[in-house]
């Protein structure tokens, strides 16, 4: 599909429009300085279509990206952040024992249980826990198995990370999509204002119109005038001797 600018048209597919203002733009850098006072210049025209091709190629980037990326990394980080967890209660249940006490309560372990907590949220508190309780406790941590309060805030940034991304989302896809839509518009117009301007420097039959990617107007009415005129040869009632003819026709394939 196309919408029509000018004498020519302004595909309306992305790929298309794309396409078309990339020899629009090598014809622009080839003669643009041939015409005078050029408004659509190829750096102006180029501006445009980096903009729009950076947002359409994001947009759709963030149609795949939740199952193919975002959750992924979610799964990964909670599953790092779970593994911590286990290694660092190994750690401290040589401070605090392998039962349940106070001790562990201030480590963020409270309900009486050292189990690691059965939701994402419950995780990502103690991990925030054990990092309070590091700094506060820093001769309880372990250089050799890299159990300190830096790491367990590590771990918990990475894990919240991931999950808002995944929560965000659809926010953010919206955002994507209103940006490609807004830079599409504007590459449109620019073409459009562009085959105007080529209009007005060039003849209506210069072979130059090539050079943009593009059809001289002349041409184009010519062929719309040859086509004009086939449609009315075709539908033009037949005569007589034309409809005797085709009766014998039929008559001889019979």
């Amino acid at each position: 599909m196309t919408e029509n600018s000018a004498s020519n048209s302004v595909p309306k597919q992305f790929d298309g429009v794309s396409k078309l203002t990339k020899e629009i733009v090598t014809g622009l850098e080839t003669y643009g300085s041939t015409f005078k006072e050029l408004q659509n210049t190829a750096s102006i025209v180029q501006k445009d279509l980096d903009a729009a091709t950076l947002a359409h190629a994001a947009y759709k980037a963030s149609k795949t990206s939740l199952q193919d990326i975002l959750q992924p990394a979610l799964r990964k980080a909670d599953s790092e952040g779970r593994a911590y967890i286990a290694l660092v209660k190994q750690v401290l249940t040589v401070h605090l024992g392998p039962k349940w006490n106070k001790g562990w309560d201030e480590a963020g372990l409270t309900g009486e249980s050292i189990q690691t907590p059965g939701s994402m949220g419950g995780r990502e508190k103690l991990l925030s826990d054990l990092a309070t309780y590091f700094a506060a406790h820093p001769e309880h941590e372990s250089a050799e198995f890299k159990v300190n309060a830096k790491r367990c805030t590590e771990v918990h940034d990475a894990l919240v990370a991931a999950r808002e991304a995944v929560k965000d989302h659809p926010k953010d896809r919206q955002l994507k999509r209103e940006n490609y839509t807004k830079t599409a518009a504007a590459l449109r117009k620019r073409v459009r204002t562009t085959l105007t301007e080529l209009e007005i420097h060039l003849e209506r039959d210069s072979q130059l119109w090539a050079a943009f990617g593009l059809t001289a107007p002349a041409f184009k009415a010519r062929r719309r005038a040859k086509l004009t005129s086939a449609k009315s040869t075709d539908s033009a009632p037949r005569t007589a001797e034309g409809a005797a003819s085709m009766s014998e026709d039929v008559a001889l394939a019979k």
